[in-house]
């Protein structure tokens, strides 16, 4: 059975969470690589802010959406974003297509956008289609 969980450390240190909020996902990747050791080495440790990820931990244990949305972040994105613009493009066309919330995953380029019905995942899709190698259209175990 897969579960949804929290990560720490290296990911050595597990908690499983509750079942996420139902929804439908797009995952995007532009036809470009980005090295992760590249990136944090272009990392400003001095001007990172503080995320608050208790907003999106809530989320998943209540399924709560909407709070699942307004807590995504990844303070990467603005260093990746440098190395390949087109992440930007992407997490634009997704939120302007109907997304309601977007966000570059890991060290990029990959981005993802999350929806409640299936109709508007399939506009965000098309939306992003034809300007990436790979587009997904998965939903959530929720």
């Amino acid at each position: 059975m897969v579960k949804t969980a929290l990560c720490k450390g290296k990911g050595e240190k597990i908690n499983f969470l509750n079942k996420p909020p139902s929804a439908w996902v797009v995952v995007a990747k532009p036809n470009i690589g980005i090295s992760s050791p590249d990136i944090f080495k272009k990392l400003d440790l001095s001007h990172l802010q503080t995320i608050n990820t208790e907003d999106c931990k809530t989320a998943l244990n209540t399924g709560n959406y909407e709070l699942l949305c307004s807590s995504l972040s990844n303070q990467l994105e603005p260093v990746s974003s440098k190395v390949c613009p087109e992440i930007l493009k992407i997490k634009r066309n997704m939120l302007k297509s109907g997304a309601d919330g977007a966000v570059m995953s890991g060290s990029g380029p990959t981005v993802y956008g999350l929806t409640q019905k299936e109709r508007q995942a399939r506009h965000v899709y098309n939306a992003v289609n034809g300007c990436c190698n790979e587009v997904y259209l998965v939903r959530l175990l929720g």
